[in-house]
């Protein structure tokens, strides 16, 4: 389980969220995440109970902010309550990035500071962030089976469906044997966006990996032909497209080369279409491709002139048979449109200024898909299992086999080997699935890298150029302005309570025989200041290439307090004698001589400043240039000018 973008309920701008979770009469609590608007629980939970029980019930997740030392003061920052009527021994729910309902109580000022607001009025389904989640129902094992005996029992399971020739595997098994059976239900709170099937379940891999070349998984079931159904449910919190505040709108589907759409639900940003849509093709194919979703404003009597209003694409390679056929997105957040240029659309939102749409602000819509095998072909691996031996038995949850079969079945020995294999297979595929994803993302960042490279070196040649600049050596006697560029630091040391600083910079160097000085602005309330200033110095190259400059950083504390020291950088200028003139640096700072403070938030050692570089006292990055007073407009000797860029 994990949540993301919720609503900050403390000072510094963040929360410690937890989950309350209920569900019949169990109530639990997930861990405490300190400091985070996007925590990672990454917990299960199990609860016991029969099929028809959890099938009447709703699960509710709570979401609360932590509060230290405070008796039940904890605050709420959401909820989210599902059904799970649709639960079934064969499937798993799956929730990806589920919308979180503000809280009932909206009064606590805390709870808002993530909004920027004094009130809590406004506050709509998308505003308090997203959680995800699975949900999965097992059948526990019998009475006197063995303490491994929970696959034997899901075995079994399968092996009823495929006695009864079922239609199709996604049938729940609610026919009153199985209904009253005692299961369990496990909450999965992970950290992955799609829900992940049973460790012994093969996934089918893209038609293609990162790097081009075409793997396909050995594994029962992937090429059965059959039929995806899409059930398109409802959606809400629409953009309004047209005048009057209202969409006329309907939904494209695309799956493979298919093409449908439903029909038009008129004037209404919350339609309901309920409807029904069959995709015939093979589970391999179903798995390699993803289902896009585009919810479209129909304009009467206007060529072509639909507005997009949103979209959604999901993968469907989570579909594997027998254990998932079938997946339920509620409340899917739809993705704004790629075109957000129509002022209609903007309606929803009273802006006239057309703000960046982010998702959530386009509402939520709630689908279903599920594979229907072909009835002439493999039903389901349990059926395939049943006519052939050697093709194994249907994945299961655990290692062991059935406690009905004799431990000499040689049959059985050749199922548990096969097994092993698909569980091996699965591993690999997860593991070159990561490497892909890792590759990807440093080629990414590379060419990030040398896009950025070469901007900089574009940008600095026309520079030069435009001032007609010579990388010839100046004379050391040349009079000129020397600028000091201070850019931003990072892991500075806390000095107040609140563990961060007010930091700024006060800048000196010495040239004839006279003291320059200057300083930067103060910013406030952090540990990783962005200064972006120069302050400047008239003078001789000579004289500055043959001093050192000093930088002191200091903690404003206001007019009533001394600021406090929080670090040094001492660095020679002789290279400025060379051309281009130009130094640049990332300097760690070295920390101040005396920590003490009033507050007591900085110590007498250095090995216990609370900060965060290698040598306790953080980085600083800036640079030093001279130009020859012909090519600057100068100020006079001894004064600095400090400028944002």
């Amino acid at each position: 389980m994990r949540a993301e973008n919720l609503l900050s309920a403390d000072s510094n701008g963040l929360s410690d969220p937890f989950v309350k979770i209920r569900v019949l009469d169990y109530k639990k609590d997930t861990r405490i995440v300190r400091k985070t608007l996007q925590p990672v629980w990454d917990e299960k939970f199990t609860f016991h109970g029969t099929l028809e029980q959890f099938q009447e019930e709703s699960l509710e997740l709570k979401l609360r902010d932590h509060d230290d030392g405070i008796a039940d003061g904890d605050d709420d920052i959401g909820n989210v309550e599902v059904s799970l009527n649709e639960l079934n021994t064969l499937g798993v729910l799956a929730f990806d990035r589920h919308a979180v309902t503000p809280p009932k109580n909206q009064g606590s000022r805390r709870a808002l500071l993530r909004r920027g607001r004094s009130s809590a009025k406004g506050l709509t389904v998308g505003d308090c962030g997203h959680i995800t989640f699975t949900v999965s129902f097992t059948v526990d094992a019998p009475k006197g089976a063995p303490p491994n005996a929970t696959a034997a029992a899901k075995e079994m399971a399968a092996k009823i469906l495929s006695d009864e020739k079922a239609a199709n595997v996604t049938a729940p098994l609610d026919d009153g044997r199985h209904a009253k059976a005692a299961s369990t239900v496990s909450v999965g709170l992970g950290a992955g966006t799609t829900p992940a099937p049973p460790p012994s379940v093969k996934v089918a891999a893209p038609k293609k990996s990162i790097m081009g070349s075409t793997k396909k998984l050995d594994v029962p079931g992937v090429g059965t032909p059959g039929t995806l159904v899409v059930l398109i449910d409802r959606a809400e919190h629409l953009l309004s497209a047209d005048k009057n505040g209202l969409s006329d709108p309907f939904v494209k589907i695309r799956v493979l080369s298919y093409k449908e759409q439903t029909k038009v639900i008129r004037k209404t940003l919350d339609p309901v279409w309920n409807q029904t849509f069959h995709f015939k093709g093979t589970l391999e194919q179903f798995q390699a491709d993803s289902l896009q979703l585009k919810v479209r404003d129909e304009d009467e009597g206007i060529a072509d002139a639909d507005d997009d209003i949103g979209t959604v694409e999901v993968s469907l390679s989570a579909l594997i048979l027998p254990i998932v056929t079938n997946i339920a997105f509620d409340k899917q957040p739809i993705s704004p449109p790629e075109k957000q240029n129509t002022s209609h659309s903007l309606l929803r939102l009273g802006s006239k200024k057309k703000p960046k749409l982010q998702p959530g602000d386009c509402g939520h819509i709630s689908f279903r898909v599920e594979f229907k095998p072909d009835k002439p072909e493999l039903a389901s691996a349990a059926a395939a299992t049943a006519k052939d031996p050697t093709l194994g038995t249907p994945p299961s949850t655990g290692g062991t086999p059935s406690s009905m079969a004799a431990a000499t079945d040689p049959a059985q020995a050749e199922r548990d080997r096969r097994k092993a294999e698909i569980k091996a297979q699965v591993e690999k595929a997860r593991l070159d699935k990561e490497a892909a994803e890792k590759k990807a993302a440093e080629i990414k960042a590379a060419k990030a890298q040398a896009a950025e490279k070469k901007a900089a070196e574009q940008k600095a040649a026309v520079a030069a150029a435009a001032r007609g600049r010579s990388e010839s050596a100046l004379d050391l006697s040349s009079r000129g302005q020397l600028t000091v560029h201070l850019v931003r630091a990072s892991d500075l040391i806390a000095a107040d309570a609140a563990g961060t600083s007010d930091p700024y910079v006060k800048v000196r160097v010495e040239a004839g025989g006279k003291e320059l000085k200057g300083e930067t602005k103060v910013v406030k309330k952090t540990l990783n200041p962005a200064w972006d200033e120069r302050i400047s110095f008239v003078g001789v190259l000579g004289e500055f290439a043959a001093t050192t400059l000093q930088l002191k950083l200091r903690d404003s504390d206001g007019k009533l307090a001394k600021d406090d020291d929080i670090g040094e950088v001492d660095v020679p200028l002789a290279g400025l004698r060379d051309p281009p003139h130009r130094l640049e640096f990332t300097q760690k700072v070295t920390p101040p001589e005396s920590t003490k403070k009033k507050g007591g938030m900085l110590s007498k050692s250095k090995s216990s400043l609370k900060a965060g570089g290698a040598d306790g006292a953080g980085t600083i990055v800036f640079s030093v240039a001279f130009e020859t007073t012909s090519r600057r407009t100068s100020v006079g000797l001894g004064s600095a000018v400090a400028g944002n860029l």
